[in-house]
């Protein structure tokens, strides 16, 4: 019991990381399809954090611009209409190089 106790917390810190490393990815793959891309962050609502153990304050997700509008990068890597978790209150856009700096800085 305790071991599952401990692989579910390690699973849950490092999945704080692991919606960075996500966004990144996802922002980069469609910036090198030719789409401008940009990364979402922001505070979770009730069900981000019960998905997060409230661990989880915020989230970071990918979005990409097509056809005239953005969209957010699902889970899948689809594209949404919809942010994977609901937005609490706060939005901060990024362009996909300064928050991988600001990340990277984070880290140290």
């Amino acid at each position: 019991m305790r071991i599952f106790i401990v692989g579910l917390l390690l699973y849950f810190l490092a999945s704080c990381t692991l919606c960075r490393e996500a966004a990144i990815r996802d922002a980069e793959r469609y910036e090198n399809e030719g789409y401008p891309a940009r990364i979402a962050t922001y505070d979770l609502k009730l069900e981000g954090l019960l998905y997060g153990a409230f661990l989880w304050t915020h989230h970071a997700q990918a979005q990409v611009y097509q056809n005239g509008r953005w969209f957010w990068v699902c889970e899948f890597n689809g594209l949404c209409d919809e942010s994977t978790f609901r937005i609490k209150r706060m939005v901060v856009l990024w362009d996909v190089e300064d928050y991988k700096r600001a990340v990277t800085l984070n880290r140290n």
